[in-house]
């Protein structure tokens, strides 16, 4: 994985799909984890829902883990085979 996407600094990210699988897996989630990451964050060019960019991946992806487990599955009401069909769909819009 390449080092300035885990690296603290003021630059924007803008990291692959692998590179998100990858910080996922480290995290402690999933590929697919990782997957749901980029498609979600990807859209709206990496940045937090104030409006400031991304500049950490681990630290973004990690936030991200937390959240997904402490909403759970009931949050969203879809199964990760959901999921990840729903993200493959996405994909090709």
């Amino acid at each position: 994985m390449d080092e300035p996407y885990f690296k603290m600094n003021q630059e924007p990210i803008n990291p692959t799909e692998q590179q998100c699988k990858d910080a996922a897996v480290i995290g402690g989630g999933t590929e697919a984890d990782g997957e749901a990451f980029y498609v979600h964050y990807g859209k709206q060019g990496f940045l937090w829902g104030n409006g400031n960019p991304m500049t950490n991946l681990r630290l973004a992806m990690v936030h991200w883990l937390k959240m997904q487990r402490e909403r759970g599955p009931q949050a969203t009401n879809e199964s990760t085979t959901d999921r990840l069909k729903r993200i493959e769909q996405e994909k090709r819009v």
